[in-house]
């Protein structure tokens, strides 16, 4: 077992996602070894997980799969009925939020130290070997880009976000993302490190009484990752930095190539994945920019 984890949620009507990840790795690591990580499947249930455990062996053999039960997780480990209904009946269309949570516990527990949590739209744009050491050094540097909120619905995500924190929090919140205004989900891959997620885990806990009554919270503007970016703005000296608004002419998950080139040499920073709309409509471009290892939403074009 590696001590990094790549955790997707898997939905099996949509499993061609996945599997076109899988062969894209594949394709890209031609002729190389394990890679230094182990991809964890959070499972919808029973039936996924059983037709996940028969993969192909062409992919099983070159990489270490694994999958678990989110319903029987919930049910067992949270031990939440409450839970388990919210869940089953994606209440408030939670289930994505809910799977991801569940799924950084279960990694959490099998013992991984750092967790990369992406979505099963995405294609690998290198062989990965240098993914999570790109993905430490850009956690490391304790900062999150954000711009500021072009539509309505970013500001009301991060209010919703707000709602989870202690009331004493909200304040401090509210000046580090400039009155909710900015907004960072996706920038770059989600990346947890374990001991600051299991602070985090212990946050919500504690004030929410259990991480189970936390997650029946839990809406479709619930994002898993502006939660951990706002507790460690609160609590692990990390910072959210505003991009220009004349830097970046769209939302962060749809940035260009020349306009993550431009980001990469003025902040020194570079995220590891672009758009695959994006990368491909500039390949000569998205070539040269370092540190570049995933496509995200290969489903959708801008």
């Amino acid at each position: 077992m590696s001590k990094n984890c790549i955790l997707i949620p898997v939905h099996w009507a949509k499993i061609n996602w996945f599997i076109s990840f899988l062969q894209s790795i594949q394709l890209k690591r031609a002729g190389l070894g394990m890679p230094d990580f182990d991809i964890v499947l959070a499972a919808s249930n029973r039936d996924e997980a059983m037709k996940l455990g028969h993969l192909p062996l062409e992919y099983t053999k070159r990489l270490r799969i694994r999958a678990f039960c989110v319903d029987e997780m919930l049910a067992v480990d949270f031990g939440s009925d409450a839970l388990n209904d919210y869940y089953r009946h994606n209440r408030n269309q939670s289930i994505v939020t809910i799977k991801k949570i569940a799924g950084m516990k279960w990694a959490l527990q099998a013992g991984y130290e750092t967790i990369l949590s992406i979505d099963s739209d995405v294609l690998a744009w290198s062989d990965l070997d240098g993914l999570f050491p790109c993905a430490k050094h850009n956690y490391d540097k304790n900062i999150y880009y954000a711009r500021r909120a072009h539509v309505g619905v970013c500001a009301r995500i991060n209010a919703d976000c707000f709602t989870s924190f202690k009331p004493d929090d909200i304040g401090s919140l509210m000046a580090a993302t400039d009155d909710g205004q900015l907004y960072s989900w996706f920038f770059d891959a989600p990346c947890y490190r374990a001991a600051d997620l299991q602070a985090f885990f212990d946050y919500m806990a504690s004030y929410h009484g259990s991480l189970a009554k936390w997650m029946t919270r839990f809406t479709s503007f619930s994002f898993e990752h502006l939660y951990f970016q706002f507790f460690r703005t609160l609590y692990q000296s990390s910072r959210l930095v505003e991009i220009p608004v004349e830097e970046i002419q769209v939302h962060l998950e749809a940035i260009s190539a020349p306009e993550l080139a431009q980001i990469g040499r003025k902040y020194d920073y570079r995220p590891v994945w672009i758009a695959a709309e994006r990368a491909m409509s500039m390949p000569e471009v998205t070539r040269t920019i370092p540190g570049l290892h995933l496509l995200l939403h290969f489903d959708r074009f801008y």
